[in-house]
């Protein structure tokens, strides 16, 4: 999301049933936007449950079709645990049948993506979500932060890194 050749790249790893994910989706999104040169990067990290995972599955399956920001707003908007029931209904209000995204979400390649977040994540030593990944374009002045982050700090952060990591007027 965000601009694909942004300066500044921010990878966040999230669980569709964390609250805090929803919470910080839109701060996030509209200070990438804003910004103008934020590359935002979505790395699904089902963690917390069973239904975690048929999201991610589900969202997964729907960038397969060209879909995924429709399904991925829904299942991030929705106020309250995601069950395999709500999540098949919220896929099908974005605008994509339930039952390819069920035949879809069963491919190889998807179990395999979400191992590479999974894996990825604990690489970082990330365990919990949300957590980011904030860096300049070439991956320097990279830095990992976790929780719920206000849009007023993600600008800071989109500054910081652009300037090297450092910040200025500070001694």
């Amino acid at each position: 999301l965000g601009n694909a050749k942004g300066d500044v790249v921010v990878v966040e790893f999230f669980d569709y049933n964390c609250p805090y994910c929803k919470v910080v989706m839109d701060p996030m999104l509209e200070a990438a936007k804003a910004d103008g040169k934020v590359k935002v990067v979505l790395k699904e990290m089902p963690i917390l449950s069973e239904d975690s995972l048929t999201a991610a599955r589900a969202a997964l399956a729907a960038k397969k079709l060209g879909k995924y920001e429709e399904v991925h707003r829904a299942l991030m908007k929705f106020r309250g645990k995601l069950d395999e029931k709500t999540i098949f209904r919220l896929v099908g209000e974005a605008g994509v049948s339930a039952e390819q995204i069920k035949k879809e979400m069963m491919a190889p390649e998807i179990e395999k993506q979400i191992k590479k977040n999974i894996e990825l994540a604990h690489a970082l030593d990330i365990s919990s979500t949300p957590s980011f990944v904030v860096a300049g374009a070439d991956g320097k002045a990279a830095r990992t932060l976790s929780g719920a982050i206000e849009g007023q700090v993600f600008k800071q952060l989109f500054d910081i890194t652009r300037k090297g990591g450092r910040l200025t007027g500070v001694n």
